[in-house]
């Protein structure tokens, strides 16, 4: 009986990385690179005005925001930093860059709580929108994007505040828009690792990404499947105000993903490319900071539904981490006369293993980790399970917590 269980969560196992290796098309989107930048043609072209929300980045804008401020583009652009009540050195690093850059960054200073319903992102993104006179008129809460006019071609940039960008991101990015007639450009940045933890966790996460939301589903016009992460998302204003904005998103903790399922919803063409050296991060700092960051988002991302997150939990511990255990007792049990189900039992182990680290050899490739991490995926699916075991309670009974605020538990999706 143990060899035929043995047997049957392999068979499982293979036959889940079977389809995502030979199938899915999960990898695809190491087969979309950003353009390279060409030189930006004669004639008026669409501004790109970049909005980028920070609390507590006091260690990260120096740099960062000063490589937004001095792209290398013709394009009118001028940024907008929403310094989110930070209690760090923030206002002082953006003050000292606002007096370099003059007209070009627009600071702004949010010390309002998020109202009812927001979290902390969406309304400070919102409120650097109403300061820089893209909204509606009427209270910031429930004001949604100005009517553009005209063309309504000009773009907004969203990112974070310790995304990494090259001098010549803005101008590669439009034009790579531009010429596939998208609305909306998604980027995929190069990940910096601080230590073995942040590898093994943030590997597992862009293997089930790709798996989840691969990219052919993500440019489909006919599917609402979004592939946008808060790093980078390039969007006409005209789509934008026809969304809703952030207002439309406003209670969504993973709203970047949301505001991209919103701007498909619309009517908007996406594009997904992959910045490769011109776009990088480190999403967290250490194993702390990663545990309360992936913990805010692993249940929320799953819509919250209990359901849900069972089966996804159940189908990982049976398809990922399983078959790193059933070799090893496969072979143990065929070794002490378990007959001839325990050697087949331990064979499609093997195969398994070796569909699951093809699959994981894009997103090792994607984050420029060494061939061995694509062995990883059983020891990295388990530590995911805790965190998304975590996640569940937490949103479910403590609330979310993230930045330093703890935002009530909505009710769980039907």
């Amino acid at each position: 009986m143990l060899a035929w269980a043995l047997l049957a969560g392999a068979a499982a196992a293979t036959l889940a990385w079977g389809w995502v290796a030979l199938v899915s098309g999960a990898g695809a989107v190491l087969d979309h690179p950003l353009d390279e930048p060409t030189a930006e043609p004669v004639g008026p072209l669409a501004g790109v005005t970049v909005v980028v929300p920070g609390r507590d980045e006091a260690d990260h804008l120096p740099q960062t925001l000063q490589e937004l401020l001095a792209q290398d583009t013709r394009r009118p652009h001028r940024v907008v930093f929403v310094d989110d009540a930070s209690s760090d050195a923030t206002p002082e690093a953006v003050a000292g860059l606002a007096a370099a850059f003059g007209d070009r960054l627009l600071p702004v200073r949010n010390e309002q709580e998020p109202p009812r319903g927001w979290v902390g992102k969406c309304w400070a993104i919102q409120r650097g929108l109403a300061a820089a006179g893209l909204l509606a008129d009427g209270p910031v809460e429930d004001a949604a994007p100005a009517d553009p006019g005209g063309s309504g071609g000009d773009w907004l940039l969203f990112t974070d505040a310790d995304i990494h960008h090259a001098p010549d991101l803005v101008r590669a990015a439009a034009a790579h828009a531009e010429a596939r007639g998208a609305d909306v450009l998604a980027l995929v940045p190069r990940l910096v690792f601080g230590g073995f933890g942040e590898r093994l966790v943030q590997l597992q996460l862009v293997v089930a990404l790709s798996v989840m939301l691969p990219l052919k589903k993500a440019v489909d016009p006919g599917r609402p499947e979004a592939l946008t992460g808060g790093a980078f998302i390039l969007v006409r204003r005209r789509l934008y105000a026809a969304a809703g904005g952030h207002a439309a998103v406003r209670g969504e903790v993973v709203e970047d993903l949301k505001l991209g399922q919103a701007l498909k919803a619309a009517g908007g063409r996406m594009a997904v490319a992959v910045a490769g050296e011109r776009l990088w991060c480190r999403m967290y700092d250490g194993w702390a900071d990663q545990w309360e960051g992936l913990t805010k988002n692993a249940y929320p991302g799953l819509d919250r539904r209990p359901l849900v997150a069972a089966g996804l939990g159940a189908a990982t511990l049976v398809c990922n981490v399983g078959p790193a255990a059933y070799l090893p007792a496969a072979l143990a049990l065929a070794g002490s006369g378990g007959g001839a189900a325990a050697w087949v039992a331990a064979g499609v182990a093997m195969l398994a293993l070796a569909l699951q680290a093809a699959s994981a050899d894009a997103a090792r490739r994607l984050c420029g980790l060494r061939w061995w991490w694509a062995l990883s995926v059983p020891a990295g699916s388990a530590a995911y399970l805790a965190i998304l075991a975590a996640s569940a309670w937490r949103c479910t009974f403590g609330g979310n917590l993230w930045k330093g605020r703890r935002y009530p538990a909505p009710p769980a999706a039907e």
